[in-house]
């Protein structure tokens, strides 16, 4: 059993299954599990020029992690919702290691054996190899 699980969310159906698989690893009795959704940002833009469109975005996500939280009240778990800004890799592990994350749980997809591996340097595949602790890949 996990005590601080770290669950980044993208809001996609990938994610349900990693939600799912947090709340079997959680310690029942002393475990959280944090959503965190990071708000990739625009690099050489001033922030006067992004504002409101870093708001608008930052209100969709508190809204769509409220409703996430809100099918795991049900079950009893301490979950608490973050929202963060910044690039998606860097930031998760940022946030892993500020706030004693013992385990990452990303949802992954599968890459294609026969095609060009372009696609390795997903976020989970630069989550999993930067981590200070575990990161369980999910497909």
């Amino acid at each position: 059993m996990f005590r601080n699980i770290l669950l980044p969310l993208d809001f996609t159906e990938k994610g349900r299954a990693a939600v799912e698989t947090a709340c079997e690893l959680v310690d029942p009795e002393q475990g959280t599990i944090q959503f965190l959704h990071v708000i990739e940002t625009i690099d050489h833009l001033s922030s006067e020029e992004t504002r409101d469109f870093y708001k608008l975005l930052e209100d969709k996500a508190e809204k769509s992690l409220e409703e996430w939280a809100a099918q795991l009240d049900v079950r009893d778990v301490d979950v608490q919702r973050r929202i963060s800004f910044g690039k998606r890799a860097p930031e998760i592990v940022r946030f892993a290691r500020d706030s004693d994350t013992d385990l990452i749980i990303v949802a992954s997809h599968s890459i294609d054996s026969e095609r060009e591996l372009s696609r390795i340097g997903t976020i989970s595949h630069q989550v999993a190899l930067m981590a200070h602790c575990p990161v369980l890949l999910l497909r």
